[in-house]
């Protein structure tokens, strides 16, 4: 739900960015409501997260 800041904010946080908007996506309680959609790539994720030594996460894709 486009509505629910709290979880968006933890979102981004955590390096998600928004993909897109979905528009009346659910309704609820007599409405229409809008959604959002993030995502959070493995090579973005890794890009950000490095670390020394060997990586616990590996890519899967080349």
């Amino acid at each position: 739900d486009k509505e629910n800041e709290k979880a968006i904010h933890i979102y981004r946080k955590l390096g998600f960015i928004v993909e897109g908007e979905l528009i009346d996506e659910f309704f609820i309680n007599g409405e229409y409501r809008n959604t959002i959609r993030m995502c959070l790539f493995q090579h973005q994720y890794l890009a950000e997260h490095k670390t020394p030594g060997p990586a616990l996460l590996k890519p899967t894709a080349q």
